[in-house]
Formats: C-alpha cells, sequence, structure tokens
C-alpha cells in the first residue's frame, strides 16, 4: 500500500480537488414554463424528492420524484392542497417522508404533510395551533424524533418537538430558550439543512444573533455574532460543517466564519462570485456550493462553489446566467441545482444534476494532530491518515442510519504519522458516521460506502 508522508514542519489545512463536473440536465416533468424548484431533498443517491412552486401561488402542492438518480422523473400534484408550495421537503428512507409546505407569502397558511408508501398517499398531520406558528424550519433526526423551529406572535422563538413521527408536538419551554432581544426579533433560517450535526441546531435571528442547542432543541443558549447590532439584518443566514466549525453571511456580502462555536468570529473577504444559496457539500471539510436566481453582490445569476470555506469562489461556466434556484447535496459526488423549468420543453428542465466529485487531500495540522480519511466515498476500503497523537489509544466506532453500531476497533498511534486501512466492503451501501475519539478528543468523519 502506498503511504504518503507530510513535513511536520508544515502545517496544512483542509484543501479539496474538484473532478470538473458536467452538470447535466433533467427534466422534473412539469408542463408548465416559470415554474421553480422550492426544495430538494436527496433521502440517498438513487432517491431524490423536488419540491415545485410559481410566483404567483396559484397550482395545487407540486413535487417530483426520482427513484434511479434524475433519470426519470415523476411528477405528482396533490389537488386536495390547492396553493400550496413546498417549502422544505424531509425523508429518512425511500417511502417515508414530509413536506412542510406554505400557502401564500403573506399569510401564514401552513400545512406537513406525511406520507409513508413514497408518495403514494399522504396524511394531513393537522398540527394543532400550527396556524399561529411561522414556521422556519422543519428537521427529523429518524422516523420518530423530530424538530419544528419558529415563532409566534406571543413566543418570538418557538420550538416544539415531537416523538412520534410528527403526530404530536411538544413545545419547548420558554423557560429553556433565550428571550429576544425586542419583539421585533424573530428567527430568521429559512429551511437550512446543513444546520443539524447530530444532536447540534443552528439557528440564527433577523438580528443577527445565533441560537444553538446541544440537544436536538430542548434547551438553548444564544451568541452575539458579528451581524448583531440591534436593527434587521438583511437575510442572515448560517451553514456549520460540523459541531464548532460554521459561517454566517448575509446577502449584502459580509461572509464571517467561526471556529469554536460562534465565540470567536473572523471576517471573510470572499473573492470571486457567489450567491445567496450556500450550501455544504458533506463528505469535505468546508466545500461549499452556492446557486441564486436574483442578482445577488454584483453577480449574474448562476452557481460557484468554494474549497475553502467561503474565501475564494470559482463560477460554473455551464450555470452563468441561468436562473437557478435551491440546490442540495448528498456527499461528494452526488447533489443537484434547481433551474428554472423554459420553454419550448418545460418538461424537460427544472433541474442540473452535479456529475462531478470532490475529493479531499490531506487536511491536518500536525501541531493539533487530525485525521484525514480516503477515499470517500469508497466502494470497500477506507484509509485513515493519522498525524499526530503518538502513543495514544484510538477508539474507533463507525454508526449507520439508525444509530448501530456497524465497525468498531481501538488501535495504538506509535509514530507521529501513520496510516490505516479499513475495509468497509461488506457493509450495505449508504453513509455512515464514523467517530474517532482520542482521550478527550473526538473526531466526527461522514463516511460514504457506494
Amino acid at each position: 500500500m502506498k503511504k504518503s508522508f507530510l513535513s511536520l514542519t508544515l502545517i496544512l489545512i483542509f484543501k479539496v480537488t474538484l473532478v470538473y463536473p458536467q452538470w447535466v440536465l433533467q427534466g422534473l416533468g412539469y408542463e408548465m414554463a416559470t415554474s421553480i424548484p422550492t426544495a430538494i431533498e436527496i433521502a440517498c443517491p438513487d432517491v431524490v424528492w423536488v419540491g415545485l412552486g410559481d410566483q404567483n401561488h396559484t397550482l395545487p402542492l407540486t413535487y417530483s420524484k426520482t427513484i434511479n438518480g434524475g433519470q426519470n422523473w415523476t411528477l405528482k400534484q396533490l389537488s386536495a392542497y390547492m396553493a400550496y408550495q413546498p417549502r422544505l421537503i424531509e425523508s429518512i428512507d425511500t417511502n417515508i417522508a414530509w413536506i412542510y409546505a406554505l400557502k401564500s407569502d403573506t399569510a401564514d397558511y401552513y400545512k406537513i404533510l406525511k406520507t409513508t408508501d413514497g408518495g403514494q398517499t399522504w396524511i394531513d398531520l393537522n398540527v394543532v395551533g400550527l396556524d399561529t406558528i411561522s414556521i422556519r424550519n422543519l428537521h427529523f433526526y429518524n422516523q420518530n424524533e423530530g424538530i419544528l423551529i419558529g415563532y409566534t406572535s406571543i413566543n418570538r422563538f418557538f420550538f416544539a418537538t415531537t416523538p412520534d413521527g410528527g403526530n404530536t408536538w411538544i413545545p419547548v419551554s420558554q423557560a429553556n430558550i433565550p428571550q429576544p432581544i425586542s419583539s421585533s426579533e424573530i428567527i430568521n433560517n429559512y429551511d437550512k439543512r446543513e444546520n443539524f450535526i447530530d444532536d447540534n441546531v443552528f439557528v440564527i435571528t433577523n438580528k443577527g444573533r445565533l441560537l444553538i442547542s446541544h440537544d436536538k432543541g430542548f434547551h438553548w443558549v444564544v451568541k452575539n455574532t458579528p451581524l448583531f447590532t440591534g436593527n434587521n439584518v438583511l437575510l442572515p443566514t448560517c451553514v456549520f460543517f460540523n459541531s464548532t466549525h460554521g459561517i454566517i453571511y448575509q446577502e449584502n456580502g459580509s461572509i464571517f466564519e467561526t471556529f469554536d462555536e460562534g465565540n470567536n468570529w473572523q471576517n471573510i473577504s470572499p473573492a470571486g462570485p457567489y450567491y445567496h444559496n450556500i450550501t455544504y457539500v458533506p463528505g469535505t471539510f468546508n466545500t461549499l456550493i452556492s446557486s441564486s436566481n436574483p442578482l445577488v453582490n454584483g453577480f449574474d445569476p448562476g452557481c460557484s462553489f468554494s474549497t475553502d470555506g467561503g474565501h475564494n469562489w470559482t463560477d460554473y461556466p455551464e450555470l452563468s446566467g441561468k436562473e437557478l434556484a435551491v440546490n442540495s447535496f448528498f456527499n461528494t459526488s452526488t447533489g443537484w441545482v434547481g433551474a428554472k423549468t423554459t420553454l419550448p420543453s418545460p418538461a424537460l428542465t427544472g433541474i442540473y444534476k452535479f456529475t462531478g466529485y470532490f475529493s479531499e487531500i490531506l487536511e491536518i495540522d500536525p501541531q493539533k494532530g487530525g485525521i484525514s480519511l480516503y477515499p470517500n466515498p469508497s466502494v470497500g476500503n477506507v484509509n485513515a491518515v493519522v498525524i499526530g497523537f503518538e502513543g495514544k489509544e484510538i477508539d474507533f466506532n463507525m454508526f449507520n442510519r439508525l444509530g448501530q453500531v456497524v465497525y468498531s476497533e481501538s488501535f495504538l498511534q506509535s509514530y507521529a504519522q501513520s496510516e490505516k486501512t479499513f475495509d468497509f466492503g461488506y457493509l450495505p451501501k449508504g453513509v455512515y458516521m464514523g467517530i474517532f475519539r482520542v482521550g478527550e478528543r473526538i473526531i466526527v468523519k461522514k463516511i460514504v460506502i457506494r
């Protein structure tokens, strides 16, 4: 086995190579021009749900689904829900999914629908009091546990949890939630998937303050950010890569990053075009994709990527000028970006599929130590490059999406740098969570077997 060695006199940071992709146009099956995807949910590389809407909110609730990675899409309209548009779709497998839908942009008419048969039938969960809640996000950890995030006229920060798949919602005690600075402060984050990391939840307010929970939303703390002045911030958004490292940004171009869960922030002066819909690419340290439809930051509509956490951006020329919308990535090689359906054949348009991959290179500061995995995704063997931790025992556990341990091993780090190979070829294809524990240090890695 070939091994690569690094000079310990150099401090390396995460870098990512990009096998330059082709973005392949796919048709969502929607015959009307000028509709646009409002939500993309990737259950696995084969199964993807896409919500569709129009500017005037005149259509029945509409979505399209693929079960073969986008080769074919099946459109479905729920005529019982006229003028509702999907704002977010959550799924945990091929069959179980939830749609959070909004009836209009000016009135708070919401629905949460659930399917357990892949979308053949949908149940209106009829959440008590839902019409009084302005929902900002909805997330399910598994088929039972979920969290609803929003605000009401009385409680400007409102959270509720469900233990039974959304049939029952229990409001989080206001004693466990920080108070807003004024009655005009509300939760701002719309539908950001990146901000649910293990048990950690991150949301940002319209004043630029960051709310954080470490226990799936049952208790919250608040931290000020550089965006906070007491006044309203223009579309503030946060995106976290792991439990401590993330960025916040607003539509006027300001980006700040933190490496310690928001206690300290550094300004980023981004180079290159980036757009307001910024998404983290799972399986990388800090690779981002941005897409946007309106003119943002002085650039035409398009799509770009950053492999250094938002410091430098590179445009995808084939998508330059395209009227795009939300984007979503499942791993380093699976992602889609929504696009406005266009004439003369709207049904053959609506979404672009990413066909390249981002490949991690070593990302370790040898003064602190770290672990890098490659290849990831993998068809079986995964190599772990371990730098630092000399003379210490490393405990490794790997979990599936159900939280079950599928691999466990402890090994001694005898040298300042070593490389260890794990054989996961016997495991089913899917996404796993690998946790390395070195004393008090915990390193979490997402591992994709395909």
